[in-house]
């Protein structure tokens, strides 16, 4: 059986054949477990990644009207396909999404101040636009 530490690839290809073969008395669990783990913190930081580029570009959309172009509202639609492919492949984000936007809406700020040059207090100090908004809503009445 090949070590977790020294060949990561042979030793996850022996797991989905342990586990095809139902032999879980053989499984290293411990590993398995800090894998699905660190799937599990992945798929968030996705979501997180791209729900604060989302928010940086509407708030920008919204507060600096010199700055509303063809490419950010490409940019708008673009975040919003990935998100909702994202949500619709992976409903049980759904249950968490207003945490993780309040959690990543002061980089979404940060992010809108530097395409902006505009300041922090330009900004509102937490996210008011729903979840539907933010992923469906029309940027022209934001």
């Amino acid at each position: 059986m090949t070590n977790y530490d020294k060949d990561f690839y042979d030793w996850l290809q022996q797991q989905v054949t342990l586990l095809k073969e139902r032999r879980f008395d053989v499984l290293d669990v411990d590993h398995l477990v800090m894998e699905l783990e660190s799937i599990a913190r992945t798929e968030k930081r996705y979501l997180e990644h791209h729900l604060q580029l989302l928010l940086s570009y509407l708030l920008v959309w919204r507060f600096c009207a010199a700055k509303r172009t063809k490419q950010l509202e490409l940019y708008i639609e673009e975040q919003r396909f990935i998100i909702n492919k994202f949500l619709n492949d992976n409903p049980s984000f759904e249950h968490h999404i207003n945490q993780v936007i309040h959690e990543v809406y002061p980089l979404a700020v940060i992010k809108a101040e530097l395409d902006t040059e505009m300041f922090k207090r330009d900004f509102p100090m937490q996210c008011a636009w729903s979840i539907k908004t933010i992923t469906h809503g029309s940027i022209h009445v934001l």
